[in-house]
Parts: structure tokens; C-alpha cells; sequence
């Protein structure tokens, strides 16, 4: 894992908002939330559009979380109304793109609509970081990623991995059209703590824009959501970041000035 690198300008600037998901115990409950100050037009997807969030699953601070279940992040789009709403009254999103800290560490993933149904394919560093999708089978093992950094796409592995409660994780991500009509997705998971902050894991894929990303006149919406859990598992708190990490760093230490501001002190 690598010392991340932060621009101590950017940690001065304002963030874009947060707050909490819950979970009601329901198997269909989706708590989801939109940043609106966060959206990002269609065309934005040209120069390239980045969304970073820091996650913390309430509770004693370095207690495992046994139950498995993640947080999703993401660009998005909603070209049909009629879906699970979140408290508000929102519909959830039927395509985006973004990534996720669960029980497996980050994942990346990708939001579609298959026969009317919002399908989420995405990719863990379980499985030997082959592709699956929500409806629980595997998309084939021709998709899959390799463990160090590749152009074709990738998942750096973190086989010790444990999802805690209290611990801050940071997850970012940066979108950008590479060629006509197609996409890369870049994200890191980082973890911070009392005394470092570092980097986790980082990936990359490619996908086919139109896909996940159809309406040319519909903005991009930010997009924050956990996944449906037993009663009684600890809610979730996040801040959005705005641009509070360089996207390329460079392996420096913080000071401990810095770190506390990125873990949210």
C-alpha cells in the first residue's frame, strides 16, 4: 500500500455535502442520496469528471463488520421513473458508472438496463477479478482483470482486506472518453487512519458510453447509495470531497495536519 499524495490547496476548499444511509432490515431497501451541486453535464464526459467520498460505517472504531455489504458511488443517469425510491421519493438510477468499497475491498462497476431490468456489472478481487452481475451470475471469464496496472484494465489485489467499522475510506474515481463513444473508469480506495493515510487499491476498465451513459440531454447526476442489510447493522456516514486528492500522486507523506482533515477529524 502507498502513502497517498494530497494537495494541501485543495484540502482547504469546500467539500460537496453528505450525510448517512440506513438500513431497515427489508431485503429490497435501497437508501440512497443525489448531490445535485455535484452534477456534471453530458458533455463533461470529454475532458474527464471525478467524484471523491469518504465513507465510515458507524461504530467502535476497528470493530470488524461480519455482514457482507458495500457502498456504491458513481455517475448516473435515470431513464425510467418506475424503480425502488429512496425516503425522498427519488427513483434509484438505471445507468452510471463508479465504483464501490464493500467486504472485498473496491470494486468497480457499471449500471445498465437488460430487459427492462437495471443490471450492475462489476468487478472485485474476488473470482480472480473476473466480471459478475447483480443477478448473480458471472458474465464470463473472458472479462476478466489483471492484478497490476494495465491499459486493458486492472485490479490491484488486497488479500488482507477488512471492511471496519469506524474506519474512514476514501474512494475516488475519474471518468473520461478515451476515443469516440468509448469510456475509461479509473478508481483508488484509500484508508485512513489516526496516524497515515493510504492507498488501498486503484483499478481501471473500459466500457462502450452510449451504453451506460444513453440520454446526451440528461445531466450526470452524483450519486451515493448502500446496499440493502440486516436490522440493526450500523448506519453509514459520508462527506463528498470535491477535488480534495491529486488524481496522480506522487507517494509523499502527510503531516499529521493533513491526515486528520482527510479522515474527517
Amino acid at each position: 500500500m502507498r502513502i497517498i499524495t494530497l494537495l494541501l490547496f485543495a484540502l482547504l476548499t469546500a467539500c460537496g455535502g453528505g450525510g448517512s444511509l440506513y438500513s431497515d432490515g427489508s431485503p429490497d431497501y435501497y437508501d440512497f442520496n443525489y448531490q445535485p451541486e455535484l452534477d456534471e453535464p453530458h458533455y463533461a464526459l470529454g475532458p474527464g469528471v471525478t467524484l471523491q467520498a469518504r465513507i465510515v460505517w458507524d461504530g467502535t472504531p476497528g470493530a470488524p463488520i461480519e455482514t457482507t455489504q458495500h457502498v456504491p458511488m458513481g455517475f448516473v443517469q435515470i431513464t425510467d421513473k418506475n424503480t425502488v425510491k429512496n425516503s425522498d421519493g427519488q427513483p434509484i438510477w438505471t445507468h452510471g458508472a463508479g465504483a464501490f468499497v464493500g467486504a472485498n475491498g473496491l470494486a468497480l462497476e457499471l449500471w445498465s438496463r437488460v430487459d427492462g431490468v437495471t443490471v450492475g456489472t462489476f468487478w472485485t478481487q474476488a473470482s480472480n477479478r473476473c466480471v459478475f452481475n447483480t443477478l448473480g451470475t458471472s458474465v464470463g471469464t473472458d472479462q476478466c482483470l489483471a492484478d497490476t496496472p494495465n491499459p486493458a484494465g486492472y485490479l490491484t489485489p488486497a488479500p488482507g482486506f477488512q471492511l471496519k467499522k469506524g474506519t474512514p475510506y476514501i474512494l475516488t474515481m475519474y471518468l473520461q472518453e478515451t476515443s469516440p463513444g468509448w469510456m475509461t473508469l479509473r478508481a483508488k480506495l484509500y484508508e485512513a487512519t489516526q496516524f497515515e493515510a493510504v492507498e488501498v487499491q486503484s483499478g481501471l476498465i473500459g466500457f462502450e458510453k452510449a451504453r451506460h451513459f444513453p440520454d446526451q440531454g440528461q445531466q450526470l447526476r452524483a450519486a451515493i447509495a448502500r446496499t440493502p442489510g440486516s436490522k440493526g447493522e450500523p448506519s453509514v456516514s459520508y462527506d463528498f470531497l470535491g477535488d480534495l486528492i491529486a488524481w496522480e500522486d506522487t507517494g509523499r507523506k502527510f503531516s499529521a495536519k493533513e491526515i486528520a482533515m482527510l479522515a474527517g477529524e
